[in-house]
């Protein structure tokens, strides 16, 4: 039976030391040979950076130069006469404009209302001292006439005004207001016959002759 026997002793072993001399001056050199190349990094991006930032303050100077010579510019311009008169006059055509809508009420085209619509609508609207004796309308409800008798005169603009309240007659524009007084009957003397104390008034789509004897 063959025995092997070692007859070298581990610590007779020659050993590698890490720590040396020449291992401490290339790790030193390998060290100084990255921070020099960091720190030149660094200067790049540096500089980099700081063109930019030279860059940023050139723009922003140059937009504040010209802000202030717009702002010069407005302050010393004149406004045009002509413009403010266009602008004056076109302010006034406005306000007219609105005047006269406020005036005429609502004069779009009527809606379709019913009959008995018009009818309550001149029972709620009724005024002392004035009666109806007469009332039309057409099939499509835009022409309208509206007659009766009034003891003052001066009662029809009030009447007219709350008619035009009313949301059965809104947009229905009559274009004249006949006013006069009654016609004498036939036949009968027209010295004799008494005068009656009303005038009688009509409101009608249309222009129509004055009564004769009567007044407009």
């Amino acid at each position: 039976m063959t025995h092997h026997i070692n007859l070298y002793d581990a610590a007779l072993l020659r050993r590698r030391e890490w720590l040396t001399a020449n291992n401490l001056l290339f790790a030193l050199v390998l060290v100084f040979a990255v921070m020099l190349g960091w720190g030149a990094w660094a200067r790049i991006d540096a500089a980099g950076l700081a063109q930019q930032a030279a860059a940023l303050d050139n723009r922003l100077k140059a937009a504040r130069e010209e802000s202030v010579a717009l702002g010069n510019q407005l302050s010393n311009r004149r406004a045009d006469p002509k413009l403010e008169l266009d602008l004056a006059a076109l302010k006034e055509l406005t306000g007219v404009r609105q005047e006269i809508l406020a005036a005429l009420g609502q004069q779009a085209t009527p809606q379709t209302v019913g009959h008995a619509d018009y009818l309550r609508g001149l029972a709620r609207q009724s005024v002392a001292n004035l009666w109806l004796t007469g009332f039309s309308v057409g099939p499509d409800g835009t022409r309208m006439e509206i007659r009766g008798r009034t003891l003052d005169p001066a009662l029809l603009p009030e009447y007219i005004r709350r008619l035009n309240a009313e949301p059965a007659f809104r947009g229905h524009r009559f274009a004249a207001l006949n006013l006069g007084k009654p016609a004498p009957a036939p036949g009968a003397n027209a010295a004799a016959a008494e005068v009656p104390p009303w005038l009688e008034f009509a409101l009608v789509p249309e222009l129509e002759p004055t009564p004769a004897g009567g007044s407009r």
